[in-house]
């Protein structure tokens, strides 16, 4: 089936590509895309990593609601939603993390407008007004510092316009699908000073899955987002002023019992039915302050970004996933945790690159971060249980960190790069576990500090063509668990550690119609923390925490190809190969205090293969404009836990493909599209969980819609 979906792309691909005409094929370029992965403005081809730049436009119109919907898009690269809603799972090059603990960390750093968010959970709520989103892949140690240890996803949103402006957005769609979104641009005002921009989304979908237990709809989602943005320019002095809050509801947790049903349909013949005494919910809330400014002096360009947040998150779920007792134990697993979490940053740099030797940028970067969880379990026997707490914890943590990094020309072709970041880390964290007839507190404090560096050079070969090779490091500081109810079980456990290899080309050929860049990479992971199973006292028997379990070794290779054969016609592929193994897990994962070699273990999220292939075609229709955008995604069998081969933790292989049709007229002033995304409405384990019993999520299924924008000029 996977052939014929991308067969099928391929021949609607070239029936397009014989409409191109030879005049239009000399005038078509690929259009440049600036990032600023590197703290300054640079040409994506220019920066001598792997990165994928997405343009904000290109989201809008295929049905995409949050970084979920990019997965894929980049090579060697997952975003999944966990099976606690809105807490997102990163896989960058077989690094994989989706832990709801409160207090864990991703191992992929997520930035907005410069931001870092710093917990998986809340990540998944409405993009919205997105300018670009750049995706680095690999550890960026030296420039944003810990916990960006497979890679960084940088979201930049959209900035004031110098006029008068704006755009509405509405939806409507299968499974109840209701979306809106509005932006306006005052234009500058106060004598050119100052430009505003005030953004709004929301975005209601109904649930996929049925509780037949009460016919109950489970998986609602309901988002809401507002951005409001000043700018102001003071001639050598610029700032932007960015206050965002962001609201997500989810009625219902839908959890298939794997015991139940193996492939989710033997009972009911549906993956999408599920049976539970209750149905759960999650509940989101976070909102935000950002102050961005630049300072031009003739020496080089200061820089700030100070920002100050606070997230409250619950969710409750039933997580022995069925009704009644059957399968045993008699006793149900019903659990959930409600946080409040806030942070306070600011980071500090000066860059430069007047001098014809010498870019370089220096920085100070700070965060502080305070949250309290309550960890809370039913007890007795539905309907007559009532939650209780299990644990309370609180945490305050501090990370400070010093950074340099240069690029050095030796000749006008070639330069050495050469960068480091030295980060200390504390944590203070209190815990009350509530024993049987007893409570009892516990404090915790651990530090650690690492030093990351990056080494390499990058040769310009021709003006449309750069070599690179570098070595690079990252490091994800260690932490404590939230879940853990038995004292032995809170940690710390220690920091991560990567080395990255890495060689790549950039090129443009055919004058700027073909794009193709290429990278090999290594990676040496050591003291790789996941999430294992020990003694505790849950109705599960069980505390889920986290352990350092092993070290890793991943090696792939990447490629990524543009090609505009025409102003009407353009091609995009992506693929990925990657080879990932434990090179030590000695562990005990039965709890019966013998220490086995698991190295057998698949790493999770980390598929062999992955492609990615989209064809675009505009064409004039009288006074107006058609485009057609046609894509699939392809993702090779993958695991989905570290601890288990068994066939629940594992997820297919499947092929997924999207599209949506638009028409404007000439002048641009509105845009109406018909979009599907998965459209041979493939079904695969999306999650696992193992708790009480084994537990799975499923893709989501075909969805479509029609989506209306009206502009204002």
């Amino acid at each position: 089936m996977k052939n014929i979906h991308i067969f099928c792309l391929a021949l609607a691909c070239a029936s397009m590509a014989q409409m191109a005409t030879a005049q239009e094929e000399s005038d078509a370029v690929i259009e440049d895309i600036v990032v600023t992965a590197q703290k300054r403005e640079q040409s994506l081809q220019e920066v001598p990593i792997a990165i994928t730049g997405i343009e904000g436009d290109d989201l809008i119109g295929n049905g995409a609601d949050n970084l979920g919907d990019l997965s894929g898009i980049a090579p060697n690269v997952s975003i999944a939603d966990l099976f606690v809603p809105n807490v997102a799972q990163f896989s960058i090059r077989g690094i994989a993390f989706g832990d709801p603990d409160a207090n864990a960390e991703s191992k992929t750093g997520v930035m907005v407008d410069g931001v870092p968010r710093t917990r998986t959970m809340g990540l998944l709520t409405n993009a919205f007004d997105v300018e670009r989103i750049e995706i680095l892949r690999g550890p960026q140690g030296t420039p944003f510092g810990r916990n960006n240890l497979a890679g960084t996803v940088r979201i930049v949103t959209r900035r004031p316009g110098e006029e008068f402006g704006g755009n509405f957005r509405f939806a409507l769609g299968n499974y109840d699908l209701r979306k809106a979104h509005l932006a306006i641009d005052t234009g500058a005002f106060a004598g050119g000073t100052l430009r505003a921009r005030l953004a709004g989304a929301s975005v209601d979908r109904g649930g996929f899955y049925t509780n037949s237990f009460n016919d109950n709809e489970l998986g609602r989602r309901d988002s809401r987002g507002i951005r409001a943005t000043l700018d102001a320019d003071f001639g050598a002095l610029d700032a932007t002023l960015i206050l965002d809050s962001e609201q997500q509801d989810s009625i219902g947790v839908p959890l298939n019992n794997f015991v139940l049903e193996p492939d989710g349909k033997r009972l009911d013949g549906d993956p999408y039915t599920v049976r539970h005494d209750y149905d759960g919910y999650g509940e989101s809330d976070s909102s935000g302050v950002t102050l961005l400014s630049n300072y031009e002096t003739d020496y080089g360009l200061f820089s700030l970004v100070a920002s100050a947040r606070e997230l409250d998150f619950a969710t409750y779920a039933d997580y022995d996933g069925r009704a009644g007792f059957r399968p045993p134990p008699p006793l149900p697993l019903h659990v959930g945790f409600v946080t409040a979490h806030e942070q306070r940053s600011a980071e500090v740099y000066f860059s430069d690159s007047h001098s014809e030797r010498f870019d370089y940028v220096l920085g100070l970067y700070f965060v502080e971060e305070e949250h309290v969880t309550d960890i809370l379990q039913a007890v007795l026997i539905p309907p007559f249980d009532r939650l209780v707490p299990a644990t309370i914890n609180s945490q305050d943590a501090r990370s400070l960190a010093f950074y340099a990094q240069t690029d050095i020309w030796l000749t006008d072709r070639l330069a050495a790069v050469l960068g480091g970041r030295h980060t200390r880390d504390e944590k203070d964290f209190d815990s009350t576990i509530f024993f049987p007839r007893r409570t009892q507190e516990f404090t915790r404090q651990a530090d650690w500090s690492d030093s990351t560096w990056r080494a390499g050079f990058n040769y310009f070969a021709g003006e449309d063509l750069m070599l690179y090779a570098n070595v690079s490091t990252g490091y994800k500081g260690g932490g404590f668990n939230s879940r853990a109810t038995l004292p032995q079980n809170l940690g710390p456990y220690d920091p991560e550690y990567v080395t990255n290899y890495e060689a790549g080309i950039k090129g443009s050929l055919l004058e700027g119609r073909l794009r193709i860049n290429a990278a090999a990479f290594m990676i040496e992971y050591e003291d790789v923390a996941a999430v294992v199973r020990r003694p505790g006292l849950t109705r599960s028997g069980t505390d889920s925490i986290l352990e350092n379990l092993g070290e890793a070794e991943l090696s792939g290779v990447e490629l990524e190809a543009q090609l505009v054969v025409s102003r009407q016609l353009n091609f995009s592929f992506n693929a990925a190969w990657l080879n990932s193994e434990w090179t030590e897990f000695m562990a005990d994962l039965n709890n019966d205090g013998i220490v086995t070699d698991n190295s057998f273990f698949d790493l999770p999220a980390a598929p062999e293969w992955s492609f990615f292939g989209a064809m675009d075609f505009r064409a004039p229709l009288n006074t107006s404009m058609v485009h057609v955008h046609l894509e699939a995604r392809y993702k090779s069998r993958q695991a989905m836990l570290a601890q288990t081969n068994a066939a629940f933790a594992r997820r297919a292989a499947h092929t997924l493909i999207n599209g949506y049709v638009a028409w404007a007229p000439q002048s641009r002033r509105y845009r109406v599209s018909v979009y599907v995304r998965n459209l041979m409405d493939e079904s695969f384990r999306g999650s696992a969980y193992l708790g009480l019993f084994p537990l799975n999520t499923f893709s989501a299924p075909r969805t479509f819609g029609v989506e209306v924008q009206f502009n204002l000029f």
